[in-house]
């Protein structure tokens, strides 16, 4: 490896942090994550989704699920976290320099 790409790597896994998301084969691990980006009101993240969630009626509280509301995981969802607003699941870096961002 030359000298910038063991730079590129060194930065990557230490000072920067990127495998903490960024990690497995598709270098991603699939997980939310809140990076500190400010976001706008239109892209709050995961809390948008959960919030659609709730209110859909094929979701499993929905009067076409059979299980009864309390064997349904969606009760430990939370109804609003800072923690959550602007989550989003990292993309794959695979094949990064072949699409645009």
């Amino acid at each position: 490896m030359s000298s910038n790409e063991v730079k590129g790597l060194k930065l990557f896994v230490r000072e920067a942090h990127c495998i903490d998301c960024h990690s497995g084969p598709l270098f991603t691990n699939r997980e939310f994550h809140n990076t500190g980006v400010p976001q706008t009101l239109r892209s709050v993240g995961r809390l948008a989704g959960i919030g659609e969630l709730r209110h859909d009626e094929f979701n499993f509280l929905g009067r076409y699920s059979d299980p009864k509301p309390a064997e349904c995981a969606m009760q430990f969802l939370p109804l609003a976290s800072d923690r959550l607003r602007g989550a989003f699941k990292p993309p794959s870096l695979r094949n990064v320099t072949r699409r645009a961002p």
